[in-house]
């Protein structure tokens, strides 16, 4: 290869690694939905298996004196009958608790959990309305505040493989009555291999494609811009490319050529026409295959014509 040379012409080698950084790094997906990857440790930790699909998650905090009910990545199985607090939709809701007779929103599903250092945390958003504090910060019950801050939920996922259930939910505080902090005790939260998309052949075909990509685009941006070539001269190594079609024409040829011949001979098609026929011999009653002869006869010439074409291009 040309740009491996000691040829005065520009290296392409930076250009094909830069292209292959580029695919390579392209084929790196983000997340599938509840996983997270640790950008300090690498860590893969998948949280699919704690969704739940038919019932939620509930417990009673007697810290908090409050019951909540919440599901992990994935919108709650809310009843029709739930009256919220200062809530006008209540769509795609994922945690709510009861208090005081009051249910109070805690955020709409989110499936998008994060590393905050070490700790796997997955925030929920948007519930019903924050109250609104008095002049030492104590939340006055039955009114909202003004600017209209909305009570969220923070779940931090802790690594428990001892545990014989899927999780366990405590409640660790809250601020204000308005942001909300519990831990999850779950197998799922512990790391885990993350699922490749792609195996190694399609990466490697992929980094393969790019690498002919560039050989091609580059070779002929410069035979255009630097040796001004026009026309199939632009194609680097046109020659080389131009004597390989060749060959594989001249094969195409010489395979059709055999076949047509050898299915002449099957189905007899010498007795009219010119390939492998039969002719009566000298009053014998037999039949001579002169033109089969003939015919081998003009396939070893063509043979020899390939040849000089091959060693004259």
């Amino acid at each position: 290869m040309w740009w491996l040379t000691g040829d005065a012409r520009p290296s392409l080698l930076p250009l094909f690694i830069a292209a292959v950084s580029l695919a390579t790094a392209s084929l790196a997906e983000s997340d599938p939905p509840c996983s997270a990857t640790s950008n300090r440790t690498s860590t893969f930790v998948d949280l699919h298996s704690l969704i739940k699909k038919e019932g939620n998650y509930t417990f009673r905090s007697s810290d908090y004196n409050s019951n909540f009910t919440l599901n992990i990545c994935a919108p709650l199985l809310v009843p029709d009958s739930l009256q919220f607090e200062s809530l006008p939709d209540t769509k795609n809701l994922s945690a709510y608790y009861r208090k005081g007779g009051k249910v109070y929103s805690l955020g709409r599903a989110s499936t998008t959990p994060r590393f905050n250092g070490k700790k796997l945390v997955l925030d929920y958003s948007g519930g019903s309305l924050c109250p609104k504090l008095d002049s030492e910060g104590i939340p006055i019950e039955g009114e909202y505040n003004d600017a209209g801050y909305r009570k969220g939920l923070t779940l931090s996922f802790m690594c428990d493989r001892d545990l014989l259930v899927p999780a366990t939910i405590s409640f660790v505080s809250q601020k204000y009555d308005c942001s909300y902090w519990l831990e999850v005790r779950t197998p799922s939260a512990c790391a885990t291999n993350k699922p490749q998309a792609l195996g190694p052949v399609s990466i490697f075909g992929i980094i393969s494609l790019v690498a002919l990509l560039v050989y091609f685009v580059g070779g002929c941006f410069y035979s255009r811009t630097v040796l001004q070539a026009r026309g199939w001269r632009q194609v680097p190594h046109w020659q080389t490319w131009l004597r390989t079609l060749n060959f594989i024409w001249d094969g195409l040829r010489i395979c059709l050529y055999s076949l047509v011949n050898m299915c002449s001979r099957l189905v007899g098609r010498g007795r009219t026409g010119r390939y492998g026929g039969y002719v009566s011999g000298a009053g014998d009653g037999r039949f001579s295959r002169a033109n089969e002869w003939a015919d081998v006869d003009d396939e070893n010439r063509l043979i020899d014509q390939l040849d000089d074409e091959w060693s004259d291009g």
